[in-house]
Protein backbone atom coordinates (compact mmCIF):
# COMPACT_ATOMS: atom_id res chain seq x y z
CA UNK A 1 0.00 0.00 0.00
CA UNK A 2 1.82 3.51 -1.16
CA UNK A 3 1.72 6.77 1.10
CA UNK A 4 -0.42 8.01 -1.52
CA UNK A 5 -3.28 5.67 -0.99
CA UNK A 6 -3.22 5.87 2.80
CA UNK A 7 -3.77 9.96 1.99
CA UNK A 8 -6.92 9.75 -0.04
CA UNK A 9 -8.27 7.89 -3.24
CA UNK A 10 -7.74 7.77 -6.41
CA UNK A 11 -9.90 10.40 -8.47
CA UNK A 12 -12.79 8.62 -10.49
CA UNK A 13 -13.30 9.30 -14.36
CA UNK A 14 -15.50 12.14 -13.24
CA UNK A 15 -12.92 13.44 -10.90
CA UNK A 16 -10.12 13.01 -13.46
CA UNK A 17 -12.54 15.13 -16.40
CA UNK A 18 -13.52 17.96 -13.99
CA UNK A 19 -9.20 18.24 -12.64
CA UNK A 20 -8.73 18.34 -16.62
CA UNK A 21 -11.63 20.95 -17.23
CA UNK A 22 -10.35 23.26 -14.45
CA UNK A 23 -6.58 22.90 -16.05
CA UNK A 24 -7.73 23.94 -19.37
CA UNK A 25 -9.97 26.61 -17.71
CA UNK A 26 -6.84 28.34 -15.46
CA UNK A 27 -4.38 28.18 -18.37
CA UNK A 28 -6.93 29.79 -20.92
CA UNK A 29 -7.76 32.12 -17.41
CA UNK A 30 -3.72 33.12 -17.76
CA UNK A 31 -3.11 33.15 -21.26
CA UNK A 32 -5.89 35.51 -21.47
CA UNK A 33 -4.99 38.00 -18.58
CA UNK A 34 -1.39 37.59 -20.18
CA UNK A 35 -2.77 39.05 -23.57
CA UNK A 36 -4.93 41.84 -21.97
CA UNK A 37 -1.85 43.25 -19.71
CA UNK A 38 0.38 42.80 -23.49
CA UNK A 39 -2.46 44.66 -25.46
CA UNK A 40 -3.67 47.12 -22.60
CA UNK A 41 1.01 47.77 -22.31
CA UNK A 42 0.89 48.37 -26.67
CA UNK A 43 -2.39 50.45 -26.43
CA UNK A 44 -0.46 53.06 -24.38
CA UNK A 45 3.10 52.67 -26.19
CA UNK A 46 5.13 50.86 -23.80
CA UNK A 47 5.78 48.30 -26.16
CA UNK A 48 7.39 50.50 -28.54
CA UNK A 49 10.89 50.35 -29.92
CA UNK A 50 11.96 53.46 -28.57
CA UNK A 51 10.80 52.43 -25.21
CA UNK A 52 12.90 49.45 -25.30
CA UNK A 53 16.03 50.74 -27.20
CA UNK A 54 17.88 51.79 -24.31
CA UNK A 55 18.20 48.06 -22.97
CA UNK A 56 19.00 46.96 -25.97
CA UNK A 57 21.65 48.99 -27.56
CA UNK A 58 22.93 50.47 -24.88
CA UNK A 59 25.68 48.34 -22.59
CA UNK A 60 25.98 50.79 -19.88
CA UNK A 61 22.28 49.94 -18.83
CA UNK A 62 23.25 46.12 -18.53
CA UNK A 63 26.96 46.74 -17.03
CA UNK A 64 25.82 49.80 -14.64
CA UNK A 65 22.51 48.91 -13.77
CA UNK A 66 20.89 45.81 -14.48
CA UNK A 67 23.80 43.16 -13.75
CA UNK A 68 24.76 44.43 -10.51
CA UNK A 69 21.52 44.91 -9.38
CA UNK A 70 20.41 41.06 -10.10
CA UNK A 71 23.90 40.25 -8.30
CA UNK A 72 23.52 42.30 -5.17
CA UNK A 73 19.79 40.81 -4.99
CA UNK A 74 21.01 37.34 -5.64
CA UNK A 75 23.43 37.84 -2.70
CA UNK A 76 21.21 39.59 -0.41
CA UNK A 77 19.02 36.43 -0.53
CA UNK A 78 22.23 33.98 0.22
CA UNK A 79 22.96 36.19 2.84
CA UNK A 80 19.59 35.77 4.56
CA UNK A 81 19.60 32.06 3.78
CA UNK A 82 22.29 31.46 5.83
CA UNK A 83 21.13 33.84 8.64
CA UNK A 84 18.09 32.01 9.23
CA UNK A 85 19.54 28.79 8.66
CA UNK A 86 21.69 29.42 11.37
CA UNK A 87 19.30 31.21 13.96
CA UNK A 88 16.93 28.21 13.58
CA UNK A 89 19.49 25.86 14.27
CA UNK A 90 20.68 27.62 17.23
CA UNK A 91 16.82 28.08 18.31
CA UNK A 92 16.34 24.44 17.95
CA UNK A 93 19.32 23.28 19.49
CA UNK A 94 18.39 25.47 22.77
CA UNK A 95 14.65 24.50 22.37
CA UNK A 96 15.62 21.01 23.02
CA UNK A 97 18.76 21.23 24.96
CA UNK A 98 18.95 18.99 27.70
CA UNK A 99 21.91 19.39 29.07
CA UNK A 100 21.70 23.04 29.53
CA UNK A 101 17.97 22.91 30.29
CA UNK A 102 16.60 26.46 32.27
CA UNK A 103 13.04 27.09 33.79
CA UNK A 104 11.20 28.09 31.14
CA UNK A 105 10.49 31.64 32.44
CA UNK A 106 14.35 32.06 31.41
CA UNK A 107 15.18 30.21 28.81
CA UNK A 108 14.81 32.33 25.22
CA UNK A 109 14.51 29.62 23.00
CA UNK A 110 11.43 29.22 24.98
CA UNK A 111 9.83 32.41 24.80
CA UNK A 112 11.58 32.83 20.91
CA UNK A 113 9.41 29.56 19.72
CA UNK A 114 6.61 30.64 21.92
CA UNK A 115 6.03 34.08 20.58
CA UNK A 116 6.41 32.77 16.95
CA UNK A 117 3.42 30.29 18.26
CA UNK A 118 1.33 33.17 19.68
CA UNK A 119 1.29 35.09 16.34
CA UNK A 120 0.15 32.22 14.84
CA UNK A 121 -2.86 32.01 17.19
CA UNK A 122 -3.49 35.52 16.98
CA UNK A 123 -3.44 34.91 12.89
CA UNK A 124 -6.03 32.46 12.94
CA UNK A 125 -8.03 34.10 15.83
CA UNK A 126 -8.20 36.93 13.57
CA UNK A 127 -9.24 35.04 10.59
CA UNK A 128 -12.09 33.58 12.66
CA UNK A 129 -13.56 37.16 14.29
CA UNK A 130 -13.50 38.90 10.65
CA UNK A 131 -14.91 35.43 9.20
CA UNK A 132 -17.81 35.43 11.93
CA UNK A 133 -18.43 39.16 11.97
CA UNK A 134 -18.42 39.22 15.90
CA UNK A 135 -15.95 40.12 18.36
CA UNK A 136 -16.60 37.15 20.76
CA UNK A 137 -15.38 33.82 19.43
CA UNK A 138 -15.76 30.57 20.97
CA UNK A 139 -12.76 28.80 21.71
CA UNK A 140 -12.77 24.79 21.03
CA UNK A 141 -13.14 23.96 25.10
CA UNK A 142 -15.90 26.27 25.47
CA UNK A 143 -14.94 29.72 26.84
CA UNK A 144 -15.53 32.83 24.81
CA UNK A 145 -12.63 34.73 24.28
CA UNK A 146 -13.01 38.35 23.74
Amino acid sequence: MSAASLLFDAPGPRAQARYRLFTLLGFLLAVGTLGLVLWKLGQSGQLDGAMWSRFVLNSDVWTQYLVPGIIKTLQAAALSLIDMGARTVLVSAGAESHALTLAPATDPAFWLIDAIRLVGLYTRLEKRVLREGSARVRTPGGRTAA
